[in-house]
């Protein structure tokens, strides 16, 4: 979310009121104020000094003094940093309240068109930076709700939308980047036609990612798998090593596969 005018009427009258404004980046939060001519005085809180602001802004709390927390393009808590302050806030039974704004979590949501029962969605935010667990975590997915709400950074859309394929290739995703700006823009449609359509975009803010399970295809295929590799194993070779080839062979976790196997033919 970028556009300065989503701000909410109740947010602006917060801002004002308070004593001290905790935000990500004051060059980004003093946009924000200088637009509203809000003079309230503003600190820096984000994850790389969060845990000693937290202390320093409950001192002022305790004290009486009012706080808001802000960040730079969304909501607070949301995949963004907040919980610290919350949870010692919390524990020192001081009031904490909520004030609605912006999200890019709702405001994707709010245009996608994937059909899901009872409107349910699972939103896992960022994915883990590191290969084999982001693999894991895609492949955790496949048990849960039909649409999965991902954050993605711009330099690794392209690469991660690849290896959601790898794992998903009957699915459907819809994008959304740059919501609320000059250059928003949202697709939707088959994963493999959507990788053709970003190959030569470039990419600036952090990407919605919406995936959408086709979960009786994703049923078949894992059917196909456990079959091969219980013919695998009758030819004498082990349920563990068994599962490791096939991992390796169609991209899934190799853990999943050895406890499906288990759950189908053993138990």
């Amino acid at each position: 979310m970028g556009n300065l005018t989503d701000i909410t009427l109740r947010a602006l009258e917060t801002l004002k009121k308070v004593d001290l404004i905790l935000c990500e980046d004051k060059r980004i939060t003093s946009r924000l104020l200088n637009k509203y001519a809000i003079k309230t005085k503003i600190k820096s809180h984000h994850k790389y000094n969060e845990h000693k602001s937290a202390g320093e802004a409950i001192s002022l709390l305790v004290s009486g003094k009012d706080i808001a927390l802000v960040s730079d393009a969304g909501t607070p808590l949301i995949s963004d940093p907040g919980k610290t302050l919350i949870a010692a806030a919390m524990d020192q039974n001081i009031k904490v309240i909520p004030v609605p704004g912006p999200s890019a979590l709702l405001a994707a949501l709010s245009v996608c068109p994937f059909e899901s029962e009872n409107s349910e969605f699972l939103f896992i935010g960022f994915l883990p930076e590191n290969k084999s667990k982001r693999k894991d975590t895609l492949c955790s997915l496949k048990n849960r709700s039909k649409n999965i709400v991902i954050y993605i950074a711009p330099h690794d859309i392209k690469k991660y939308i690849a290896e959601i394929n790898n794992i998903y290739p009957d699915s459907e995703i819809f994008i959304a980047r740059e919501i609320s700006k000059i250059y928003e823009e949202l697709w939707k449609g088959k994963i493999p036609d959507l990788i053709w359509l970003l190959e030569n975009k470039t990419f600036k803010g952090e990407i919605v990612v919406i995936l959408h399970i086709n979960k009786q295809a994703e049923s078949l295929n894992m059917e196909h798998v456990l079959s091969h590799m219980k013919n695998h194993i009758t030819e004498g070779h082990s349920l563990k090593e068994t599962s490791k080839t096939f991992a390796k062979e169609y991209n899934l976790s190799a853990k999943r596969l050895y406890d499906l196997y288990l759950d189908k033919y053993i138990k």
